[in-house]
């Protein structure tokens, strides 16, 4: 039976087993494939800068050019990925906070530029869209079952009183809520 040394993970710390004659031979520094590997690859934060195009100068977004999710920059970082936008702002402005999101002045998912990024929670986020007209509301929206012309028609007919809420939300097919949500201007208030 071959002699058996632990060793300790120079990429993750972790203590593992391996053969001595594999140390002697120089192998046997990392536990796993994946943190060999990861041992082999560029520091993060130069990985981050490599793959980032800086020269608009420093107050241009910086963009990503590397892989994306949903227009955001991602990158491998001890083996978890991670959006670039969000180790950006954690390189130049430290820890982020778990319930808050790192947001963009500039509104431009690829960019890491620091001096673009703020954080702000969930609902600063979807405000600061909503402001901005970035996100689709009405007949832009995915999920709308209306359109513009037959959320006037509701309203036409309900301030009338030629049809009950009730008698409107079956005929288009939607809940009472959201008949009542439309007459109040709860939603679809940008329909005039």
């Amino acid at each position: 039976m071959r002699k058996m040394i632990e060793r300790i993970c120079q990429q993750c710390g972790k203590k593992f087993m391996v053969r001595a004659d594999k140390v002697s031979q120089g192998i046997g520094k990392n536990c796993s494939r994946q943190c060999a590997r990861l041992a082999q690859l560029k520091p993060a934060e130069e990985r981050l800068w490599d793959r980032t195009d800086r020269s608009g100068g420093p107050d241009a977004c910086w963009h990503w050019t590397a892989g994306a999710n949903k227009g955001y920059g991602v990158l491998s970082i001890n083996g978890k990925w991670q959006f670039a936008h969000r180790f950006s702002y954690e390189l130049a402005h430290g820890p982020i906070p778990e319930d808050l999101c790192v947001c963009h002045t500039c509104d431009n998912p690829a960019c890491c530029n620091p001096r673009h990024l703020f954080l702000g929670t969930l609902a600063d986020n979807i405000h600061d869209a909503a402001r901005k007209k970035r996100m689709a509301s009405g007949e832009k929206n995915s999920h709308a079952k209306l359109t513009e012309p037959e959320v006037r028609q509701i309203r036409d007919e309900y301030n009338a009183g030629l049809a009950s809420g009730r008698t409107i939300a079956k005929r288009h097919g939607i809940d009472n809520t959201t008949v009542y949500d439309i007459i109040n201007r709860k939603s679809w208030k940008h329909v005039v």
